[in-house]
């Protein structure tokens, strides 16, 4: 597989499934403290919490795909797939570490919160560490299918 212009997704990829972790955990952690958000399904400011991430990734990871391949184009890399692809790519891979990146956040804060450590010092590190290595195991596969 000889495919360079995907590599320019890498770096952006592993750093915005980190970057929406750290502002879902902000919000949650500070909802734990502040007395406005509790681990259940009926909690609907978590659940809007996670909505808006889920929004926000799609917008985001759809314009990445955009991006990419316009900035593939410019700079002649690659060019061996089209937009639809480079946004499917990015999409997915985005939906797929937002996902886990929401995962990861909940029970870390759950944790840390129950535990009496310091959710705010303790859950930002875990889930943009995690997400830096879970995510680029993601868009791996997720190339791995398309190619």
């Amino acid at each position: 597989m000889d495919l360079p212009e995907l590599l320019v997704l890498v770096p952006v990829i592993i750093g915005l499934g980190g970057n929406l972790g750290s502002i879902l955990g902000s919000r949650i952690t500070s909802g734990l403290h502040l007395g406005y958000i509790n681990f259940s399904l009926q909690n609907k400011t978590l659940l809007l919490n996670i909505t808006a991430i889920y929004i926000l990734s799609v917008l985001i990871f759809s314009l990445l795909g955009i991006t990419g391949s316009i900035f593939s184009e410019i700079f002649n890399i690659g060019g061996n797939i089209s937009l639809d692809i480079f946004i499917l790519i990015s999409l997915i891979s985005g939906f797929l570490i937002t996902t886990v990146m929401i995962l990861i956040t909940i029970i870390s804060s759950y944790i840390t919160y129950k535990t009496t450590i310091d959710p705010d010092s303790t859950v930002l590190p875990i889930v943009t560490s995690l997400c830096d290595l879970i995510g680029i195991s993601i868009f791996y596969y997720v190339v791995e299918i398309f190619f």
